[in-house]
């Protein structure tokens, strides 16, 4: 077993004399993070002292001695809210753009799992030296973000990738391209909690699941496949903290489409099994009454989730937020709901809520929505 030490030094901000020898102890090898006390008077001479330390952790040292219990979450947030409110750009990475990202924080380092849409075609066709959707960046350093390896559908994975406004091979002409947009594209990752696996949202290539413990060679191990009737279109790929679950979205707009596959409907959620990461089963679907219609009297399509022990959230557009109970994957239950009600239209005539996106923290929602603002919900 191999034992880790991690040296922290407390109490950063309590005086100039403790912030600079924090800073040197720093930079003899010997302290790897430190905790900023906010309130004291030499916090700020702390912040400014360390702030040409990018390898320096930095956490907040909450000072709660007098503080009643009944006021202990609101202390703790108003010393969250003085962290150092001026950031400043450390490093950069470049690619063509990125989409969606996530970290994930392991003992050889920390790495962002990059989504960058179209990145294969793009770097194959324009800059003949091909870089995959997937991008697997290590990020310990700050200062200097190093890509450690790639994933391509076509050039790693042997699939088709691309869509219809570029040319052969990246067409997306063939299966499991599909629907009225036929379209294969990184769309989003996300991490299993171990760090050592990634799941990419491939639109119509549906969930892929890849190998990442060794950051230098990303391996493919499988992938969600869509019955024949879907419209595919996976936006969102999100494993459940002990990997037996993942729960992907389809943002499926078909009604808005004049053409589109036969019977299809708006986007909605599916749960699949982990057991066999080759070959994700799928357990069953989650809908809302409106997605399983072509209405178009609002924007009925899943869009983000998040898994909270045995509940999982999901922001869903004109249908607010949907917190259903998957303790039995093969047969979900919607425990509660939330729809905003806005009172004023944008993309209609009539008002309809958009929410996009979904966190659930300390017992609260905050959603997102659109063109209205934050929404910050609470569970009775």
């Amino acid at each position: 077993m191999t034992v880790r030490l991690i040296v922290n030094a407390d109490d950063l901000g309590y005086t100039e004399g403790v912030n600079r020898g924090i800073v040197e102890a720093h930079r003899r090898g010997i302290v790897t993070s430190t905790s900023l006390m906010v309130d004291h008077p030499a916090a700020a001479h702390g912040v400014e002292l360390t702030a040409e330390e990018p390898r320096l952790g930095i956490g907040l040292h909450a000072v709660v001695d007098d503080v009643q219990p009944e006021r202990l979450d609101v202390e703790l947030e108003r010393q969250l809210g003085r962290f150092p409110r001026h950031p400043a750009e450390l490093g950069f990475f470049e690619n063509i753009g990125v989409h969606e990202l996530s970290l994930t924080a392991r003992r050889d380092g920390v790495f962002a799992l990059l989504a960058v849409p179209f990145s294969e075609p793009v770097t194959t066709l324009f800059f003949g030296a091909p870089v995959g959707d997937f991008q697997l960046v290590d990020v310990t350093d700050p200062t200097s973000p190093v890509l450690t390896d790639d994933w391509g559908a076509t050039k790693d994975g042997g699939f088709p990738s691309g869509g219809p406004f570029l040319p052969p091979p990246f067409d997306c002409s063939d299966p499991p391209c599909r629907g009225a947009d036929p379209l294969i594209f990184a769309h989003s990752a996300s991490p299993s909690t171990d760090g050592q696996t990634a799941y990419i949202a491939y639109w119509d290539l549906g969930a892929v699941v890849l190998d990442i413990s060794d950051p230098t060679d990303i391996s493919y191990v499988g992938r969600t496949v869509y019955p024949a009737s879907s419209e595919g279109e996976t936006h969102s790929a999100v494993p459940n903290e002990d990997g037996t679950l993942l729960a992907t979205t389809d943002e499926d707009f078909s009604p808005f489409e004049g053409s589109h596959v036969p019977g299809d409907t708006w986007g909605f959620a599916r749960l699949w099994g982990l057991a066999n990461p080759a070959s994700p089963a799928h357990l069953s679907d989650i809908t809302t009454p409106h997605s399983l219609t072509n209405s178009i009297g609002g924007v009925y399509s899943v869009h983000n989730a998040q898994f909270v022990g045995d509940k999982l959230y999901l922001s869903w557009y004109s249908d607010g937020v949907r917190i259903v109970d998957v303790a039995s994957p093969t047969n979900p239950r919607e425990l509660a709901f939330y729809r905003p009600q806005p009172h004023a239209g944008v993309l209609f005539g009539h008002p309809i809520p958009l929410v996009w996106g979904v966190h659930v923290a300390k017992g609260r929602i905050y959603l997102s929505d659109m063109f209205f603002g934050l929404y910050v919900v609470g569970e009775k």
